[in-house]
C-alpha cells in the first residue's frame, strides 16, 4: 500500500492523465512538502505507475498507465468534502467551536427539529465554515415553523432571551460557590450546569440569521420603495447604554477635571463593562487604562456631553418614530407591521446573545483558572481543550499525560471539524493544514480585477478619498480625516476612527451589523458585504464610495513611493526586524535569497520552505489567511504582514527596511 504523498500525487495524475506536471506544480496541487513530493516521484517511477518527459532542462511527469487499483482503499478514501461557505472569521476558543459543535448536532435538532453535522473552525486563520446545503435546509425549516405557527418567532425570541438572562445570572453566582478549598466534586458540578447553560444559547447562534433573512424576504415582497426599506431593515433598538455612562463621566471631567471622583468613576466603569472583548475566553479583560484613555478621548473630542447624552437618548427615539410614521404611510397590512417588529426584535437579539456570552466568559474564567492550577497546568493550556475534555481532566488529574502531547500540538494551531455529525479536534498546524486541504476547505480568494468592488449601501451618501486599510484595532492610529476606511468588519473599538474618516466600506455584514449601525449614526457612507475590498483597495488608493448604489471604484491605484512613508498590511506573526528587500516573483527567485533577507514575494509555494530558515520577515501580496505564507510564518515563528497588494512596486530590490508585524507596519531605512 503507498504511503498518503504517493497516493496524493496519483490522484492528481489520474484526474488529469492528458497532462504533464513538472515538479513545483505537484508540489503546489498537492500540498505536500517538497522533499516528500521528490522522493514518492522516485518511487512511483521504479514501481512503473509514473513517467516521465525532459523537455529542455524542465523533467515533466505523468501517469504511464490507465489502472487506478493503486489508488486508496475504501478505509482511506477521503469523506465526501461538504460544500463549505465561509460565514465570517472570529478569533475563539477551541472550548467554544467545540461547544458550538455539540449545540449544532444535539440541542438545535431538539429546539428546531434539523441539525447541522458539518462544521470547521480553526485557530490558526479563524475562520468559521458551515455547510451551504445544511444553512439551506435550516433556513426552510425555519420558514417552514414560521408559516404553520404565528406564535413561532415570538416564542423563539423569549426562549432566546431567557436562555441569555440564565446564563449570565448563573455565571454571575459561580464565584461565591466555590475556593480553593472546594472539592473537584463540587467543581465538576459547577462546570456542568455551566456547560448545559451555555449550550442552550449557543443553539440561538446560527438560527436567527436565516429569521431575519426570512422575514427580510417578506418585508420586501410588500415594499418596493428603497427608502421605505431602508427605514423597515434598519434598527430601531440601539444599544447605548456604555456610551451614555461614558458621556456622564465627561461630564463630570468638564466641570470637575480628572479628580479623585473621576478616578472611582472610572473604575466603576471598568468592573461594569470589562467583559465586552471577551468573546473569546483568552481575551484578558478591559483595563482601567483602557477605559480611561477612551474616556479622555471623548473628553477631548466632544465639547458639550450634555448635548451629545440629548442626542444619543433621541436616536433611538427618532427611529421608533420614523419607522412607526412610515408603516402608518405606506397603510401597512398586520402581517407587515408584524413581519417588522418581528425582525426588529431579532436584530436587537444579536447584542444580547453576544454580550450575554463574552459576560459569561468573563465569569466563568476565574473558575478555569483555578481547575488548571489543580491540573497543575498553564491556564492558556486549558482554554485549547473542550469542555467535556476538562470535565474528564477533573474527574481523572493524572490522565493529562494521555492528552498532553495533543495540547502541546495546539499551542501550534487547532482546528474543530464536524462531519455527520462526528466532532474531531485537530491538533498541530500540519494537522490542521492537511484538514484543510483534504475537505478542500480553502475558498477560493475573491480577487476583483477591475476597479468596480459592489456591496450593500448600509448609509447613503458619496465620499472620495484616499482608502485606508485596516486589519485590526492597532492600526486605527494611521486613518486621518477624509480617509475612507476599509475593513474586514468593524468593531466598538472603530468608533473614533469611525468617526475621522469619511465613508467606510467592509467585507463582512449586512445591515444590521456594527458599521452598518454606526455609519448611520454618524451619517458616513458606508456600503458592507463587499467580501473582498480589502484584498482589492491598498492604503493610498484613491477611492470613489458611492454608497446609495452600492459600490466603490478604485478611481487611482499609483501610490507615491517616499523615503518617509510608512506602508501598512495585516499583521501575522508579530517582531520587529529590519534587514534588506529580496523581490521573489517566483520560486526560480528563492535562489537569490539570502541569510537576513526580507522576501517580498506575491505568495508562497512549499519551494519556499528551503529559504525560510534563513531570512528575517515576509511582506507578502496575497491576502488569504490560509495561505502558504501565513501558515509557514506562524509554524516557523517568521515576522509577516499579508494583504500589501501592490508590494513588489512600493520596494526596491536590496533597499533596507524595518518590518514592524506587531502592528503591520513597514518603513525604510534612511541611509547617507
Amino acid at each position: 500500500m503507498l504511503e498518503t504523498t504517493s497516493n496524493n500525487i496519483l490522484k492528481v495524475l489520474s484526474d488529469n492523465s492528458d497532462r504533464e506536471f513538472y515538479v513545483n506544480e505537484l508540489i503546489r496541487i498537492s500540498g505536500e512538502f517538497p522533499n516528500s513530493v521528490t522522493n514518492s516521484l522516485k518511487k512511483l517511477m521504479k514501481l512503473g505507475y509514473v513517467k516521465t518527459n525532459r523537455v529542455g532542462n524542465r523533467l515533466y511527469y505523468s501517469l504511464s498507465n490507465g489502472d487506478k487499483s493503486y489508488l486508496k482503499t475504501e478505509e482511506e478514501k477521503e469523506v465526501k468534502p461538504a460544500d463549505w461557505v465561509k460565514l465570517l472569521n472570529r478569533k475563539v476558543a477551541c472550548s467554544f467551536n467545540a461547544a458550538v459543535c455539540q449545540a449544532n448536532i444535539l440541542n438545535l435538532k431538539h429546539v428546531y427539529g434539523v441539525s447541522m453535522p458539518s462544521f470547521w473552525g480553526n485557530g490558526i486563520t479563524n475562520g468559521v465554515y458551515y455547510s451551504m446545503g445544511e444553512l439551506d435546509r435550516l433556513a426552510e425549516r425555519i420558514s417552514s415553523l414560521i408559516d404553520v405557527d404565528k406564535e413561532f418567532a415570538a416564542n423563539d425570541i423569549k426562549n432566546c432571551t431567557s436562555s441569555c438572562s440564565r446564563l449570565v445570572e448563573y455565571s454571575k453566582t459561580l464565584n461565591e460557590k466555590y475556593s480553593k478549598n472546594t472539592s473537584n466534586k463540587k467543581l465538576i458540578s459547577l462546570l456542568e450546569q455551566f456547560y448545559e447553560y451555555y449550550l442552550d444559547l449557543l443553539v440561538f447562534m446560527v438560527v436567527p440569521h436565516s429569521i431575519e433573512k426570512h422575514f427580510e424576504a417578506l418585508i420586501r415582497k410588500e415594499v418596493k420603495s428603497d427608502d421605505d426599506l431602508e427605514t423597515l431593515l434598519s434598527p430601531v433598538y440601539l444599544e447605548y447604554e456604555e456610551l451614555e455612562r461614558m458621556l456622564k463621566i465627561v461630564y463630570h471631567v468638564k466641570r470637575h477635571g480628572y479628580d479623585s471622583t473621576y478616578r472611582n468613576f472610572v473604575e466603576q466603569h471598568r468592573d461594569r463593562y470589562c467583559w465586552l472583548n471577551m468573546w473569546d475566553i483568552s481575551e484578558s479583560p478591559l483595563s482601567t487604562e483602557h477605559f480611561d484613555k477612551s474616556i479622555r478621548e471623548t473628553a477631548e473630542s466632544v465639547s458639550d456631553p450634555v448635548k451629545e447624552m440629548q442626542i444619543v437618548v433621541n436616536e433611538e427615539k427618532y427611529a421608533k418614530i420614523t419607522l412607526a410614521k412610515t408603516l402608518e404611510k405606506l397603510k401597512a397590512s398586520r402581517s407587515l407591521i408584524d413581519h417588522v417588529n418581528l425582525l426588529q426584535e431579532y436584530i436587537k437579539l444579536r447584542t444580547v446573545r453576544k454580550n450575554s456570552l463574552s459576560e459569561a466568559h468573563y465569569y466563568i474564567k476565574p473558575l478555569l483558572i483555578e481547575v488548571a492550577r489543580r491540573l497543575n497546568i498553564d491556564q492558556s493550556d486549558l482554554f485549547l481543550m473542550s469542555y467535556p475534555e476538562i470535565l474528564d481532566l477533573l474527574k481523572a488529574p493524572s490522565s493529562y499525560s494521555q492528552i498532553e502531547y495533543e495540547i502541546i500540538k495546539r499551542r501550534g494551531g487547532y482546528g474543530v471539524l464536524m462531519l455527520d455529525g462526528k466532532l474531531s479536534i485537530i491538533s498541530g498546524i500540519k494537522e490542521v493544514v492537511e484538514t484543510i486541504e483534504k475537505h478542500r476547505i480553502i475558498p477560493q480568494p475573491a480577487i476583483n480585477k477591475n476597479n468596480l468592488i459592489t456591496g450593500r449601501s448600509a448609509n447613503r451618501g458619496n465620499a472620495i478619498g484616499p482608502a485606508k486599510v485596516v486589519y485590526d484595532a492597532s492600526q486605527l492610529g494611521k486613518i486621518q480625516s477624509g480617509d475612507i476606511l476599509v475593513a474586514k468588519m468593524t468593531t466598538p473599538d472603530f468608533v473614533m476612527a469611525m468617526r475621522k474618516c469619511s465613508g467606510i466600506i467592509t467585507d463582512e455584514g449586512g445591515i444590521t451589523c456594527h458599521a452598518s449601525i454606526v455609519s448611520r449614526e454618524m451619517n458616513k457612507p458606508c456600503i458592507v458585504g463587499t467580501k473582498n475590498a480589502t484584498s482589492n483597495i491598498q492604503d493610498g488608493f484613491i477611492v470613489e464610495l458611492d454608497a446609495t448604489k452600492g459600490f466603490a471604484r478604485i478611481l487611482q491605484r499609483s501610490i507615491v513611493r517616499s523615503a518617509n512613508s510608512k506602508i501598512y498590511g495585516r499583521p501575522v506573526f508579530g517582531r520587529k526586524v529590519e534587514g534588506r528587500v529580496k523581490i521573489v516573483n517566483d520560486d526560480e527567485d528563492l535562489a537569490r535569497v539570502d541569510t537576513g533577507d526580507i522576501i517580498v514575494a506575491p505568495q508562497l509555494t512549499p519551494l519556499a520552505l528551503s529559504v525560510l530558515f534563513r531570512i528575517k520577515g515576509l511582506i507578502i501580496e496575497e491576502d488569504s489567511l490560509t495561505s502558504h505564507a501565513v501558515l509557514y510564518a506562524k509554524t516557523m515563528n517568521i515576522p509577516c504582514i499579508i494583504g500589501v497588494s501592490s508590494a513588489r512596486e512600493l520596494f526596491i530590490d536590496g533597499e533596507r527596511i524595518r518590518l514592524d508585524s506587531t502592528v503591520g507596519v513597514v518603513e525604510r531605512v534612511l541611509t547617507d
